[in-house]
């Protein structure tokens, strides 16, 4: 057991590592987009204050996603808050397909934010929509194989700006 913890440590270093040095999505996220005439689509603003998350939520939405009797597709997961994203990292029990790793990651994430939302009292999500505290915060999805130490081997990653609509696979 002890093994396996060391593991899984080690995968969410390597992971997280991609996240913020290889991939450099972190960066490119944090640049303000040029403005265009996007339509509806809302413009990302800096001066918003988002609401704070504490260690006690992100612990009770990471123990909603590996809970007994929840999704068995779900090995290990990882809830991290840094700065202006929340970064939801699912180890996956088995091998799944990119459909399924994409179906598990969005319902990670709207889980995730029914919890968050509910204590600290936003809206909770319903339909196609995530949660309200994605409309303060970016959020990263990843769903990656439980027994690879690789971190270019995923099932499925995706992004959603703050405001967005949708996750971008």
């Amino acid at each position: 057991m002890r093994k396996r913890n060391i593991i899984f440590l080690l995968v969410v270093m390597l992971v997280m590592g991609v996240i913020v040095f290889g991939l450099n999505s972190t960066e490119q996220l944090k640049k303000e987009p040029v403005p265009v005439n996007t339509g509806n689509v809302p413009q990302r603003s800096g001066d918003t204050e988002r609401p704070s998350i504490s260690e006690k939520v992100i612990k009770l939405a990471t123990d909603e996603l590996t809970k007994e009797g929840g999704d068995d597709r779900i090995g290990e997961a990882v809830i991290i808050v840094d700065q202006n994203m929340i970064k939801i990292i699912i180890m996956a029990s088995h091998a799944i397909s990119e459909d399924n790793a994409k179906q598990l990651g969005l319902g990670a994430v709207k889980q995730v934010g029914t919890v968050i939302d509910s204590q600290i009292s936003l809206d909770t999500p319903g339909g196609d929509l995530y949660g309200s505290i994605y409309d303060h915060y970016d959020v990263y999805v990843g769903v990656y194989p439980m027994r690879e130490l690789d971190p270019d081997k995923y099932y499925a990653y995706g992004v959603k700006l703050a405001g967005a609509k949708e996750i971008i696979w």
